[in-house]
């Protein structure tokens, strides 16, 4: 009788004994279904068997986790477009750069003629009178006319 009292006294000292197991083991269970149920893989499988089963379980969340798979692959293809169109845009911008400092240099060698173009202009003229270089001189355009009359404007062009 002492080994009874003595057994049940360490059932008691340790849980519960048989309930705490089962309770350990039911939350064992517990933690495991909802670890499954919320992992991806396990409802992404391509094993046949287990694929039926969750049909036959559980439809909605099979149909739902396909649908997920669907979206993410679509989402995919959408990102690769982006990538495809953002490549191609980044391309061009190259070549607008490219295209923009070959148009800045020709500018500036323009802008240089252009220079040296008045600078000649008045190193001719400079022992005539504003009339007489008007008499001399006679502009058939109006960029000819900024030169003579209106020298800020000429040189606002190459700023």
């Amino acid at each position: 009788m002492d080994e009874v009292k003595k057994d049940s006294d360490a059932a008691a000292k340790t849980g519960g004994g048989r309930s705490s197991e089962i309770f350990g083991w039911l939350l064992l269970v517990c933690f495991g279904f909802a670890l499954l149920w919320n992992w991806d893989g396990f409802w992404q499988t391509q094993i046949k068997w287990l694929t039926d089963l969750q049909v036959a379980t559980f439809p909605v969340k099979h149909a739902e986790e396909n649908l997920k798979v669907n979206r993410v692959t679509q989402n995919n293809r959408l990102i690769d477009g982006y990538q495809e169109r953002m490549a191609h845009l980044e391309a061009e911008l190259e070549s607008s750069k490219s295209e923009l400092a070959l148009i800045r240099y020709s500018k500036a060698e323009n802008c240089r003629y252009l220079d040296a173009a008045v600078r000649m202009f008045d190193n001719t003229t400079a022992d005539l009178s504003s009339e007489a270089r008007a008499r001399e001189v006679r502009c058939t355009s109006r960029e000819c006319d900024a030169i003579l009359n209106n020298r800020a404007e000429v040189k606002a062009l190459c700023l």
